[in-house]
């Protein structure tokens, strides 16, 4: 959604660094960078399951974060809990 709406290539998965830095420089919000990692071990979980269920849901709270920011600055408004 960000990457879209200001029409940044978003294709590949290893573009997903990038994105991340074009929105921490537009929001000077350092979180994004703990938020972005925690999306990316989700990923990467998804393919080997090493999380636990604790590390999991923190995540998934960083993660909440980041697309409830998104939404903010696309106008749209937070998801809930």
């Amino acid at each position: 959604m960000y990457a879209a709406a200001r029409q940044l290539e978003y294709e590949r998965h290893e573009q997903f660094n990038d994105i991340i830095t074009e929105l921490r420089l537009e929001t000077r919000n350092n979180r994004i960078r703990l938020w972005a990692s925690s999306a990316n071990r989700l990923h990467n979980n998804f393919y080997t399951d090493s999380c636990t269920e604790q590390q999991i849901a923190v995540y998934l709270d960083d993660v909440a974060n980041l697309v409830n920011l998104i939404r903010i600055l696309s106008r749209l408004p937070p998801v809930a809990d």
